[in-house]
């Protein structure tokens, strides 16, 4: 929000750790929208409350935060030289209605071998993170590939959520969407090239 230029405040959601089993545990949109509302229950004033979550999906499977620095290094050593989803939902509430969107974008690791997935987990980094890496930071390295869109991967697709807030909420950024996005992710953004834009594009809307 700050590299879009708007301002905003934070309000931490626990709600997700008290969720049920939802039919789908690969969908990221339910549980963005649990904490919206979840915010939105605990603030008296009208305002445009934004929430996201983040999946990373080996198949079938979900892979949530490691439970601990050993889980992270399984994990890491289990997704390395092979291809994943990253599914990363977005719900906007103003006014008592809800918007949605979902962005996916497909991540391939590099085939690294575990002393250096073991070095990356002691340095802290990958333990808050869905499948025990940060695209945007250390976590850099053992990568090889992004297809689509990086935000993200990173857990806020800022040219989708950009145009969300336009479109729904009639909040238009002091920043160009694209730049912004450049500017976080320090990288050129695939929304500037026609031949690669739809890789930033939601795959799917809701209400």
């Amino acid at each position: 929000m700050r590299a879009l230029g708007l301002p905003f405040h934070v309000e931490v959601s626990h709600i997700e750790l008290q969720l049920p089993p939802g039919d789908d545990p690969c969908d990221p949109v339910p549980v963005a929208v649990a904490k919206v509302v979840d915010i939105a229950g605990a603030i008296d004033r009208p305002t445009s409350i934004i929430g996201a979550d983040t999946i990373v999906v080996d198949g079938t499977d979900a892979l949530g935060k490691p439970v601990d620095a050993n889980h992270a290094v399984e994990m890491l050593v289990h997704l390395r030289g092979r291809e994943h989803a990253v599914r990363t939902g977005v719900a906007l509430a103003v006014s008592g209605e809800i918007a949605t969107l979902e962005v996916s974008s497909s991540v391939r690791m590099r085939l690294f071998d575990r002393t250096t997935a073991q070095a990356y987990v002691a340095t802290g980094e990958p333990l808050d993170c869905a499948g025990s890496y940060d695209v945007r930071a250390g976590g850099a390295a053992l990568v090889e590939t992004v297809i689509g869109c990086l935000s993200a991967v990173v857990g806020f697709p800022v040219v989708a959520i950009a145009r969300l807030l336009q479109n729904h909420a009639g909040i238009t950024s002091r920043v160009g969407a694209i730049e912004a996005c450049e500017a976080l992710c320090n990288a050129p953004c695939r929304a500037r090239d026609p031949k690669t834009a739809h890789g930033c594009a939601p795959t799917r809307f809701g209400h």
